[in-house]
């Protein structure tokens, strides 16, 4: 007879077989099915962050599944339910094995400690994936199961706040808990460049080789800063060659991308581009919303849903700054014990919101997708039904949700419609065609692209 356990490990590969945007993670980890009582079944999940997403993007297709399975064919009633004490076992295994693992170090982590540390708490487990960062989370993911071997280096860009130094440091803690012999180390550039200068000034260039040369894994954050820095290129590069030749994986991260890099040899920019490069963009409002009840969760603070989507609507400079908000926030309801309205939150938050309807403007929303969909404005605002048309209409509704924090009716107005559930037709219609249709999400990522950095 199949275990409980066994059947759900079936179930589980059967289901993220079927999901092709990758946005799932390690979220199907965290559910355990219970016994069949009175036609009902629990699902046991570990935590209220797991349970708000399978709820409303996963749902549909786990009851479709868990049903094609005889014992639950005859259920009536099926209800999430969070259970972290079902869970604490394993994850108490886990970590212990992870502890006795950073025990064991090696000479040269001893000899440099500064080198050899990360924050514990940017794992793969509490980075939370959506659209605009998932192909930089597979590629992170796929370089931490084989180092060294593939995609060598690894080079993440995008803007300040949007989760590179936490891509980056998972690979190093996923690595040391497959292996904890290997020396992972994390450094800025000003970090290395400032190590390089010490030695130099101490007359010992070969120690600072020593400390570099001998490492399995170097993550190097901010590698842009090393520009207009001569020598320090140099050392680098003779560094990265010897890393490279012996097959030891280098992960760094920008800015931007390698060939918009100034000042930078011609050399280092070669190398940098000859493994994989993956852009991290600016989250969208599903995924600042799922980062959000994220934090709330670890918080341990009930927030509703609606104080939850006012505040991802309102910051959308970067993951950080919108953490920095929502703590701002709670913060303010803990000490002063006031109910939170529109007015309160917008001053709560004013040195976190953008001028986001002079920046994003739906103006120059529908320019840029009737220039994408080669379609004219007028035809998009247009009461007509071709399919040419649709497709535009209801990707610019999207994306001025998304990007200008107007609400429904207001972008309804713009748009010259009277009823606003016209628009949240379009925004649920677009949401899903962006995880089921490559064409359509590669449309909407590169409108997007184009409009933020116009």
């Amino acid at each position: 007879m199949v275990s409980k356990k066994k059947e759900w490990q079936l179930i589980e590969k059967e289901l993220k077989a079927q999901i092709e945007n990758k946005e799932s993670g390690d979220l199907f980890n965290h559910i355990l099915l219970g016994e069949v009582r009175e036609k009902s079944l629990h699902i046991f999940i570990s935590n209220q962050f797991s349970k708000n997403r399978i709820e409303t993007m996963y749902w549909n297709s786990l009851m479709d599944f868990i049903k094609k399975y005889p014992e639950y064919q005859n259920v009536d009633n099926f209800e999430l339910v969070i259970a972290p004490e079902r869970f604490k076992k394993e994850n108490d295994q886990k970590a212990t094995k992870y502890v006795k693992n950073k025990k064991k170090k090696s000479d040269i982590r001893e000899e440099y400690p500064d080198i050899f540390k990360l924050n514990e708490k940017y794992t793969f487990e509490n980075f939370v994936v959506g659209s605009s960062n998932e192909h930089a989370n597979a590629a992170s993911k796929a370089v931490s199961k084989e180092p060294g071997i593939k995609s060598n280096p690894l080079f993440i860009y995008g803007g300040s706040g949007l989760g590179k130094t936490h891509l980056m440091q998972a690979i190093g803690h996923y690595i040391l808990q497959q292996n904890p012999d290997k020396n992972v180390a994390y450094v800025t550039s000003e970090k290395f460049t400032n190590d390089f200068i010490e030695s130099l000034s101490a007359n010992n260039p070969a120690k600072f080789r020593e400390k570099y040369r001998q490492i399995d894994v170097l993550l190097v954050d901010d590698i842009q800063m090393l520009t207009g820095k001569t020598e320090t290129q140099k050392e680098f590069h003779f560094t990265f060659d010897e890393l490279v030749q012996k097959k030891k994986q280098i992960v760094l991260t920008s800015d931007k991308p390698p060939a918009k890099l100034e000042k930078l040899e011609d050399r280092l920019v070669s190398r940098f581009k000859s493994g994989l490069i993956a852009d991290i963009q600016k989250p969208n409002l599903e995924l600042r919303i799922a980062i959000l009840q994220k934090q709330a969760q670890e918080l341990q603070v009930e927030v509703d849903n609606e104080l939850i989507e006012y505040i991802a609507q309102k910051v959308i400079t970067n993951i950080r700054e919108l953490e920095s908000a929502f703590k701002n926030v709670i913060s303010y309801k803990s000490l002063t014990g006031k109910e939170l309205n529109g007015k309160v939150i917008d001053n709560i938050l004013k040195d976190f919101i953008v001028d986001i309807e002079r920046k994003y403007t739906i103006e120059e929303i529908l320019s840029t997708v009737s220039e994408h969909f080669k379609v004219k404005v007028a035809d998009i605002l247009s009461a007509k039904r071709d399919k040419s048309i649709v497709k535009p209409r209801q990707m610019a509704m999207y994306l001025a949700r998304d990007l200008t924090g107007y609400s429904l009716p207001n972008i309804a107005k713009e748009f010259g419609k009277k009823d606003h559930t016209t628009v949240l037709y379009a925004c649920k219609k677009v949401e899903k065609l962006i995880k089921t249709d490559f064409s359509i999400k590669k449309a909407f990522q590169d409108i997007r692209r184009k409009i933020m950095e116009s």
